[in-house]
């Protein structure tokens, strides 16, 4: 399985590739692990805005449609569980560039990058923390299921007679042995990397990897949607109390 290597998410620590690839074999089709953290000292209850940053990673989808369908899903769940407290780089742009007397948001369309670095730096200006997602792997990969039997339970039929020589079809069961030839088994593999900060310090106070694997191929969509939902409701909850 190939994975990327990322900077500055060294919070976390990944395991060894071959692992989720074991997991799933021997977990069925579908397999999800989460590693998580949060400062215990920060008080996320009184957080009022939330500027949440552009979905980044060298291994968003290529595909331009599952691209764009990622970052609209990133936004949408942030908005759907923290409500009006969301604030997104446009509205900092907007909010932000008479305090800090410059042109952000002229800065965002024609540098989004520099921008995003910028509104960053003067997160305080505008929010109370912000967040940003990362895609560490949106791939499809595959492995190799070994050869092996496994005892199944079958059905079959047979003619008898009752006690008063009537004739009945009665059904039995049998366990036998199956044997199954190695396959390649393909399947959908996704991970991703969320980072909250508090915009005053810019000290990380809240991070989760979620690493997600399905039987099957092009699967990483709904599993990426399910993924933005469980972050953002966990960091929703944390914020209510």
């Amino acid at each position: 399985m190939r994975r990327r290597k990322s900077k500055g998410w060294a919070y976390l620590r990944r395991g060894l590739c071959f692992v989720a690839a074991f997991l799933l074999l021997t977990a069925g089709s579908a397999r999800a692990e989460k590693n998580d953290w949060a400062a215990g000292n920060y008080d996320f209850s009184a957080v009022q805005r939330v500027l949440i940053l552009d979905l980044a990673g060298e291994d968003l989808p290529e595909n331009i449609i599952e691209r764009r369908k990622a970052e609209e899903n990133y936004a949408r769940f942030a908005k759907e569980k923290l409500g009006a407290r969301v604030i997104s780089l446009e509205e900092a742009a907007r909010l932000m560039g008479p305090q800090i007397r410059i042109d952000v948001t002229a800065l965002l369309a024609s540098d989004r990058s520099k921008a995003a670095a910028l509104i960053r730096t003067h997160a305080q200006v505008v929010a109370d923390i912000w967040v940003e997602g990362r895609v560490e792997t949106w791939e499809d990969d595959s492995y190799i299921s070994p050869a092996h039997t496994e005892w199944e339970q079958r059905a079959y039929t047979r003619i008898i007679k009752d006690s008063e020589g009537k004739t009945l079809e009665e059904t039995y069961y049998v366990t036998v042995p199956v044997t199954y030839p190695a396959r390649r088994v393909w399947y959908s593999d996704i991970h991703v990397a969320f980072a909250v900060h508090e915009a005053k310090s810019g000290q990380l106070i809240m991070g989760r990897e979620d690493d997600r694997q399905r039987e099957g191929t092009n699967a990483q969509d709904g599993m990426f949607k399910r993924i933005c939902k469980s972050f953002y409701s966990a960091l929703g909850a944390r914020i209510k109390g």
